[in-house]
């Protein structure tokens, strides 16, 4: 805003006094007239700025000179390579744990609801690139926009419960692999609190507007959050997701570290957990492109970054929680004994006495911790540390010695080594 100076209340005056004054010789009435317009003349005319000319005398647009690429191919690609991927993966989970290991339990349940909201998502997101979304807002029609502007409302109103049902499935996945008290209060608390959150974020941003209709079409005389209110809700609900990602990524990597087993054994089953780290750092770069809330200028070009990057953490996270399950798969199978192999007299050691030990039959008592953990590694096998396996250091019970004592039978143990220690029993 102006405010006026000193000057500003003097040089009227003066010139005022000046036309009192006599006039020099050459001076005549076209003179005082050109004074007395300079006078009445505004002096900061300056100050005001330019009013662009949407149409030049040549025919040539001001649009013509803006930006005119756009994202839409890019987006169509990532989205549907991505989307792709992670059915075909999710599919393969399902049918192993359906018809391969005969278990379909309520973590795979949670994983088809997840799975189909996640290509809902990601069906939004092509649809709404259909109608101008990654294209710059000067191209776009009147009649797009307001198809853009409903789709994605309906988005904003549902992504929330898409992770969500990402979170839940691998929160109960994570409660029946590991049956530690740690990890299943903390799961539990975990679903509960992200049950809340999600129910009151999204009925927030349900309800932003008075009437609702008015935060997709204009209506008159409606009242909406400030962009800074929608901005700094969108952050929080980010950082949110961001801490949980991190807090179920990493809940598993205790147990499995304590693991009395080789190292070179001990990170390959850290790292099938520790998959979710895609879905992390997805996560984390998304806070970057979240300004789109507060962009006036070319929203429809830039809301459609952040939908990418979103639609890469749930794609992620749902891997994350299916590629365990894959490791049954014969070629799969083959690469984890590759990776995990050991040298002799290491885990082997550990294994042998655990079959030893296993061809006595009868009753098994309590095996020392080399064995224990080589028997849990060996079930990690088998079933991906199903309800069977604990995966603790200090105990396994009937259940984890029966597998590990069938699985041992299934490879084959050397019969002069059995005919040895049956004699020595």
């Amino acid at each position: 805003m102006y405010l006026p100076g000193r000057s500003d209340i003097l040089d009227p005056l003066t010139r005022h006094l000046q036309l009192l004054l006599p006039q020099p010789p050459h001076g005549s009435g076209h003179d005082v007239y050109r004074r007395h317009q300079q006078l009445h003349q505004p002096q900061h005319q300056h100050l005001q700025p330019p009013q662009p000319q949407l149409v030049r005398p040549d025919g040539v647009s001001d649009a013509d000179h803006l930006p005119q690429d756009d994202i839409v191919d890019l987006t169509h690609v990532l989205i549907i390579s991505v989307a792709s991927v992670t059915f075909l993966i999710c599919s393969l989970r399902l049918y192993v744990r359906k018809f391969v290991m005969k278990q379909f339990e309520l973590d795979d349940i949670m994983a088809i609801v997840a799975l189909i909201f996640t290509m809902l998502f990601a069906a939004l997101i092509v649809i709404i690139t259909h109608y101008g979304a990654g294209e710059h807002f000067w191209n776009v029609s009147q009649k797009d926009l307001a198809k853009i502007y409903l789709i994605y409302y309906v988005a904003h109103c549902s992504y929330l419960y898409v992770s969500l049902f990402i979170k839940i499935s691998l929160l109960i996945s994570l409660m029946r692999y590991f049956p530690d008290q740690h990890i299943q209060r903390i799961s539990q608390g975990l679903i509960i609190l992200l049950t809340v959150f999600t129910v009151g974020s999204e009925l927030a941003i349900t309800f932003q507007c008075t009437p609702v209709r008015a935060a997709y079409a204009p209506v008159e005389g409606a009242t909406c959050w400030p962009k800074e209110t929608l901005f700094i809700m969108m952050i929080f609900q980010g950082v949110a997701m961001s801490l949980t990602d991190v807090v179920i990524l990493v809940l598993p990597m205790r147990p499995l570290w304590r693991l009395k087993v080789p190292l070179r054994e001990r990170l390959p089953l850290m790292a099938l957990f520790g998959l979710g780290a895609g879905a992390c750092v997805a996560s984390i770069v998304r806070f970057t492109t979240l300004v789109y809330t507060k962009d006036e200028v070319d929203q429809t070009y830039s809301m459609v970054k952040s939908a990418m990057w979103l639609n890469t953490e749930f794609c992620f996270g749902l891997m994350a929680g299916s590629l365990p399950s894959l490791r049954v798969i014969p070629g799969i199978r083959a690469l984890w004994r590759a990776l995990s192999k050991t040298k002799e007299g290491s885990g082997g050691e550990g294994r042998r006495r655990g079959e030893k030990r296993c061809s006595r039959g009868g009753h098994h008592p309590p095996l020392p911790p080399r064995a224990t953990a080589a028997a849990a590694v060996d079930t990690f096998e088998m079933d991906m540390v199903a309800s069977e396996t604990g995966l603790t250091d200090t105990y396994i019970g009937r259940e984890e010695v029966g597998s590990f004592c069938r699985d041992a039978d299934s490879r084959g143990v050397d019969s002069d080594s059995r005919a040895q220690d049956a004699d020595v029993g």
